[in-house]
């Protein structure tokens, strides 16, 4: 779809250019930082300081060898990537679930330990994710949300030719003024006529059947997203109540591998939303916020654990840092 003729206040791509060039080099700056922290040893520092620590990763798609990236580039990470840092945890990590993170008895427990989310249902984690934790023999959790599956998501579709971040301006459009909501974001940008990416299959929520044969694999398993991934702090306490029991329902209705944990949609939340889920699941994940477990004590309470989000791009030195919390962002 073409964008209109006219300036469009919400208009993608503009600086794009400029955008990616100041991104390449703030990551190049960023990368030699990293490894020289890493060589002169700071992230081994890092992690007798917090030992002993529990981490829960925050991915969202894993794209296939040999396929491209597009829609919002920080969500798609490589396969060779993602195989490297299953990799560099299994040095030193125990892989467990979130539900025997959650239950380690960290008196006894000798090695720090990471559980591995997915959000969204992408069917390159699906694949491609789902391939490289079956080669290690590597449980993960694909965070799903039921109501969006089988179609491409609004900050893909919106996300400018060739991939990248939606403009701050729109995307704060969309998960306010819109609260988030698929349809009507859609909606909307079809009558404002704005432009939508094209998107390859792997870019894109799997299918309700391709996600529940994916929750019958060995070590693989489904928690909640809520179902249509709203933004739960625009909305009321009854809407937020819908979103957990339809999700929760759909997710036990299935013959797979249930975790009842939920990922807050964006990251975003209010203490009644968390007060709620509370009533619903076992617990509930943020989409940042470092370490889970520092010391043998969590860092925050259950409803709202922290993950550490894997974004394309990070280094390996980087993610070494932020696996003992030298670094944070």
């Amino acid at each position: 779809m073409t964008g209109r003729s006219r300036p469009h206040r919400f208009e993608q791509g503009l600086d794009v250019d400029r955008q990616v060039r100041d991104a390449h080099v703030a990551s190049g700056w960023k990368r030699t930082a990293e490894w020289g922290m890493v060589a002169f040893g700071l992230h081994r520092l890092g992690a007798r300081r917090v030992a002993p620590s529990g981490v829960i990763l925050a991915y969202h798609n894993i794209v296939p060898r040999g396929e491209p990236a597009a829609g919002d580039l920080s969500l798609h990470l490589d396969q060779a990537t993602f195989g490297d840092q299953l990799d560099l945890l299994a040095e030193t990590y125990d892989v467990v679930t979130v539900d025997d993170l959650v239950a380690t008895d960290w008196e006894t427990s000798d090695r720090p330990r990471a559980a591995l989310t997915f959000d969204d249902a992408y069917l390159g984690t699906l694949t491609a994710g789902v391939e490289e934790l079956t080669r290690r023999g590597m449980p993960g959790t694909v965070m799903v949300a039921p109501g969006i599956l089988g179609r491409p998501t609004w900050w893909d579709l919106l996300a400018p030719d060739g991939g990248g971040p939606v403009p701050d301006e729109l995307r704060e459009h969309c998960l306010n003024q819109l609260r988030g909501r698929q349809e009507e974001i859609l909606a909307w940008a079809e009558r404002e006529g704005l432009r939508r990416s094209d998107l390859p299959d792997h870019a894109v929520p799997a299918s309700p059947e391709a996600v529940v044969e994916a929750g019958r694999t060995p070590g693989i398993s489904l928690g909640a997203h809520t179902w249509s991934h709203p933004n739960l702090a625009r909305h009321s306490a009854a809407e937020c109540q819908d979103e957990y029991a339809r999700c929760r329902a759909w997710l036990q209705g299935q013959d797979v591998r249930y975790s009842d944990w939920l990922a807050y949609p964006y990251g975003l939340y209010t203490r009644d939303a968390v007060e709620l889920a509370r009533t619903q699941f076992q617990g509930g994940l943020r989409v940042e916020g470092g370490l889970a477990w520092r010391r043998g004590q969590p860092t925050a309470p259950q409803g709202v654990l922290p993950r550490i989000n894997i974004p394309r791009g990070m280094s390996l030195e980087g993610m070494r840092l932020r696996l003992t919390a030298f670094l944070t962002a």
